[in-house]
């Protein structure tokens, strides 16, 4: 989250699929464009939660660079529900008078114990207890993406993105 510069919410348009009928939400990723310098972010709290936020930005000519970070670990009130999630972003930048483009990664892992519902029954004997566990909820993404634009006139641009989502 610390790697978003911006979210727009657009009203249904033809434009953005099949999918958006009902509208879309556009995010805009930081860059090191658009952001320089650095920033560390750490929180803590109950049932021994622990998060941790890095990002950092430079530029330097045509060049720049942005990377963000975040790490959460929590031990959840209840039996099997501990956490712990990662991610990352970074991006690397080439703007020139006619022409941008960015190189970007994403990945991120998280391990979340799931409880489910429990009988009331059970739950006046310790909250923390659950009936059906554990129940892990697994996920990993990998996405390296490359986009860029090339300023044809002042008019007509043309723009492009390729990505590997895994």
């Amino acid at each position: 989250s610390n790697a978003i510069a911006d979210i727009t919410v657009l009203g249904s348009n033809p434009v953005y699929g099949l999918n958006a009928i009902g509208g879309a939400i556009g995010i805009t990723m930081k860059d090191g464009f658009g952001y320089q310098g650095g920033e560390i972010d750490v929180m803590g709290g109950s049932f021994g939660r622990a998060q941790v936020g890095v990002q950092a930005g430079m530029l330097s000519g045509p060049a720049a660079a942005f990377i963000a970070a975040e790490y959460l670990r929590e031990d959840g009130f209840r039996d099997f529900s501990d956490s712990e999630i990662s991610r990352f972003y970074g991006d690397l930048g080439f703007k020139g008078s006619v022409a941008e483009f960015h190189i970007n990664l994403t990945a991120a892992r998280s391990d979340v114990g799931v409880t489910a519902a429990a009988p009331i029954e059970l739950l006046r004997q310790d909250w923390g207890n659950t009936f059906t566990s554990p129940q892990t909820t697994d996920l990993e993404v990998l996405m390296p993406t490359i986009n860029g634009s090339v300023k044809v006139t002042e008019t007509l641009t043309f723009s492009g993105v390729a990505y590997y989502r895994r």
